[in-house]
């Protein structure tokens, strides 16, 4: 190919310019136009038709063999030195209007993404407003059954949360007036309040959940809606805004529910726990010995739950014997039931 270069003094890429152009830009001036590309192609047919047509025609080549074999080679050349002249131009860098398309083109990208972003969230706006009519629907149609079935009412609960719609957000609102929600949960939780105060002379500060939903059930009496352990710590939690007074706490797997406003250390959650392992009462070296605690630390805990009403401390008689102390919440109903059954006792 330095015969090209020597006579032409240019690249024989003319087929690819216009694509290039309209890829890169104006390309160099070395580019062959379609009437230079005629007359190299004539000159090189020429040349391989002077060189190898002796040769050829000895092995019985015709004329029009000939022919079509220096179209060949001419063809070949020229593929050739194109992609050659293809790569080396798409190896240099990129100019002012490469970098120009390049931003304008993640533009129209971002833009893209952001229309089919709202468009999702227009669809899922309009979804979730459906789904809420519907709801409100059922709401009302099958009111009577969410205030009869705790179980029921417990699952629409669910559904409610799942879409982000809060039942008992207003006492003045929607769900309210369907289904008066509110006044039935701030009704239930006077009666929680009521009975946290009346159970404290015999379980302490501390009830556990079922046992202050037996009482509660027994006082709303058999003719009132049915009540479960969902629905009284619902209650609670609307009761929570007036203070700290009532909350929930987990000790060993269950969930009592706190009348004294207080905050349960770590060491008075491990204490409980090991109450309720123990039958509902321990002495002060079983409860060092089983946690592996100093004294201090044990005498200073069992002053904590004293103090908080959580704990009764039952002298012995004899003097030498140590002191027990008695969880009412976690051990007194229990040992009571096996008494006045070991005894008979109605």
């Amino acid at each position: 190919m330095a015969i090209l270069w020597l006579l032409f003094g240019m690249d024989p890429v003319p087929w690819r310019k216009r694509a290039l152009e309209s890829q890169h830009g104006t390309l160099p001036q070395d580019v062959l136009d379609p009437s230079q590309c005629v007359r190299l192609r004539r000159f090189l047919r020429s040349l391989l038709l002077h060189d190898i047509s002796p040769n050829l025609q000895c092995r019985g080549a015709g004329s029009h063999d000939l022919s079509l074999r220096c179209n060949l080679v001419v063809d070949g050349l020229l593929e050739n030195q194109s992609k050659q002249g293809t790569t080396r131009w798409m190896r240099r860098r990129p100019g002012i209007q490469g970098l120009q398309r390049t931003q304008a083109t993640r533009e129209s990208f971002k833009a893209l993404g952001d229309h089919v972003n709202q468009t999702k969230l227009e669809l899922m706006r309009s979804q979730m407003a459906v789904f809420k009519e519907s709801l409100e629907q059922f709401a009302l149609k099958y009111r009577s059954d969410i205030r009869r079935d705790p179980a029921f009412r417990e699952s629409f609960h669910a559904m409610c949360v799942t879409i982000g719609v809060d039942p008992l957000a207003s006492n003045k609102g929607i769900w309210n007036r369907l289904l008066g929600f509110g006044d039935f949960y701030y009704e239930l939780g006077v009666q929680c309040v009521e009975t946290c105060l009346v159970l404290r002379s015999s379980v302490g500060a501390l009830v556990e959940l079922n046992l202050l939903l037996r009482h509660i059930q027994r006082r709303r009496g058999s003719a009132a809606e049915a009540v479960s352990a969902d629905d009284v710590l619902k209650s609670l939690e609307k009761l929570s805004v007036l203070g700290g007074g009532l909350g929930v706490v987990t000790v060993g797997g269950s969930r009592y529910v706190r009348s004294q406003p207080m905050e349960l250390s770590r060491d008075a959650a491990d204490a409980l726990d090991f109450a309720q392992r123990s039958g509902g009462f321990f002495s002060a070296p079983d409860l060092s010995a089983s946690l592996g605690w100093a004294p201090a630390r044990t005498e200073f805990t069992l002053q904590q739950l004293l103090r908080d009403g959580l704990t009764w401390l039952d002298l012995p008689p004899d003097a030498g014997a140590p002191c027990l102390y008695w969880v009412p919440a976690v051990g007194m109903e229990q040992a009571a039931a096996a008494y006045a059954a070991a005894h008979r006792l109605a």
